[in-house]
């Protein structure tokens, strides 16, 4: 089901067939943060698809001239109105950042709809990410090595539903370092 369209490509319902081109093209700062948390030697695919079977909604973005996918992201319940959001693209998503600016912010209202709270753990190396986190108005809580398995630096953030307008406005506040 497409759930976003746009001229450069479109949004749909997360499929497992995605798991496997995405493990294959996923961006090096993706797959190291995904390493720094499992060490259990699961492959990129199985964990992509660990992910879209634990949320309540998970979406692939396309390239609508290539077909590549650009990025897969989606939610999942954690408990108390929150949810675990993520995210890992592949070298694409450079190649369509406003497209994956806009339809993010638009689905982080979605998933707004089902949580009340959106949180994760985001790398602190992985500079995409987090300029993507702050410029969708999320809010940055701690810094931690301990989140890791290897020692990286991961920052805790969080958005609130009815806040969301408000914190946008202070989106370019500095991390807790």
């Amino acid at each position: 089901m497409i759930h976003y369209e746009s001229a450069a490509g479109y949004v749909r319902t997360a499929d497992l067939k995605d798991c496997l081109e995405l493990g294959l093209t996923m961006r090096p700062e993706d797959e190291q943060e995904i390493r720094s948390t499992n060490d259990l030697g699961y492959s990129l695919p199985a964990i992509l698809a660990f992910n879209i079977a634990a949320s309540t909604q998970a979406f692939t973005a396309v390239d609508r001239e290539t077909g590549k996918i650009i990025n897969m992201f989606g939610v999942a319940p954690v408990g108390n109105g929150a949810g675990s959001v993520w995210m890992h693209g592949s070298d694409q998503m450079l190649k369509h950042r406003i497209s994956v600016a806009r339809q993010t912010r638009h689905f982080a209202d979605l998933l707004h709809r089902d949580y009340d709270i959106l949180t994760n753990w985001a790398d602190l190396r992985n500079k995409v990410h987090i300029n993507w986190l702050r410029w969708l108005g999320f809010r940055f809580l701690r810094v931690s090595t301990t989140f890791s398995n290897d020692g990286s630096p991961f920052v805790e953030f969080f958005r609130k539903g009815n806040l969301a307008c408000a914190i946008q406005s202070q989106r370019r506040s500095s991390l807790p370092v």
